[in-house]
């Protein structure tokens, strides 16, 4: 067993019997690890304890010279800060994604007066709305261009507010049919917002309450003899149908789900995450990670959650987010305290995250979140 460097046991006497996280420092003042614990005396003690260790430990063991360490009120705020740390300072000895770049959000600002969409890699406290992350971005802008002839909502940078119009001339996007140029009063606000709603609603997986509220305005202008107004609601609901039907992959009970396939090897491992909205698979998203050495599943499928959940913001996206835990076997106590740490983050603060159940750990590797 590695002796104590002095610097640490000098700290260890002085550790509380409460919740925070700890951080592992070389000789350079590098951070090498960043942890969670319920009780940092126990957690941290641990470390030279006589019971045996995995090979990632064990080596850590071997550079550790200093410690530093954050007392939280609870555990839940423990995991918010080990993940911003993780984050941060993307220790050697965490799992981390390989390819740390920002993943791609969509944006609605629903906070505007007439909200725009666009996409962006910052997610920010601003009131708006985002979806996401999406791994490919080049599918993710091919897709938004589908949707500019289905909801005709804004993109542009234009500052548009409440009363008379500001501008005199809309873009060339109202005359290609790509926007309703609220920008010139062009529409009411009513009827803009609700074009808005219904791409919120069809991003949050209500494909079919979308094509129901545009059958009923068909009608209703069919019966109203505008038959140029309802073939054009007529070939926006043959525009998402044409989008459900490409799905290779659906599912009777229509519910929305995150699939989470690992694939581990030696050093190279992969999450994979399928996105399904409504019974149908709409996205693939892949993951590589690093540092995953002689870690365990259980411990990669937590290392992961807490790299792709967005928990620093209070804002509405899609990510995996298990809200109802049933027991499960064979799981180490680490993956279910980190699971319902983040249970417990989703409830304080109240985010609305999609209802979802994780299900038992599958021989295939999988996870149903």
């Amino acid at each position: 067993m590695e002796e104590i460097p002095p610097k640490v046991e000098g700290k260890l006497r002085l550790l509380p019997d409460q919740p925070g996280i700890y951080i592992w420092k070389d000789a350079e003042d590098a951070v090498l690890y960043v942890g969670k614990a319920k009780s940092l005396k126990h957690r941290v003690r641990s470390y030279w304890s006589s019971t045996a260790k995995d090979i990632k430990t064990n080596h850590l063991l071997r550079y550790i010279q200093d410690l530093d360490y954050i007392i939280t009120p609870s555990e839940s705020d423990a995991f918010i800060l080990e993940s911003t740390l993780i984050k941060r300072h993307k220790p050697k000895y965490n799992i981390l994604l390989k390819d740390d770049k920002r993943y791609p959000f969509v944006k609605i600002t629903v906070q505007d007066p007439y909200p725009r969409i666009f996409i962006t890699r910052e997610v920010i406290k601003d009131g708006a709305k985002y979806f996401g992350p999406y791994t490919d971005a080049k599918s993710l802008r091919i897709t938004l261009r589908n949707f500019e002839w289905i909801f005709p909502i804004r993109n542009c940078s234009r500052k548009i507010p409440f009363g008379p119009p500001k501008f005199k001339k809309s873009c060339i996007n109202q005359q290609l049919g790509k926007c309703l140029a609220p920008c010139v009063r062009a529409v009411d606000h009513q009827e803009y917002m609700r074009v808005v709603k219904r791409q919120i609603d069809f991003f949050s997986g209500k494909h079919e309450e979308v094509l129901d509220e545009l059958r009923v305005e068909m009608n209703k202008l069919s019966e109203s003899l505008q038959f140029e107004k309802a073939a054009a609601v007529r070939n926006r609901i043959s525009a998402i149908e044409k989008i459900h039907r490409r799905q290779i992959v659906y599912s009777t009970e229509k519910h929305n789900a995150d699939v989470i396939g690992i694939y581990q090897e030696e050093n190279v491992t992969v999450c994979v995450v399928l996105r399904i909205l409504s019974g149908a698979v709409v996205n693939q998203e892949s993951y590589p990670l690093i540092n995953t050495q002689g870690q365990s599943l259980d411990e990669i499928l937590e290392a992961f959650l807490k790299l792709t959940t967005p928990i620093e913001m209070s804002c509405q996206t899609r990510s995996f987010c298990p809200l109802s835990l049933p027991p499960w076997r064979n799981s180490t106590p680490g993956l279910i305290t980190s699971l319902a740490s983040l249970k417990e983050v989703i409830r304080q603060n109240s985010w609305r995250w999609p209802n979802a159940t994780l299900s038992t750990w599958s021989k295939r590797k999988s996870w149903h979140i």
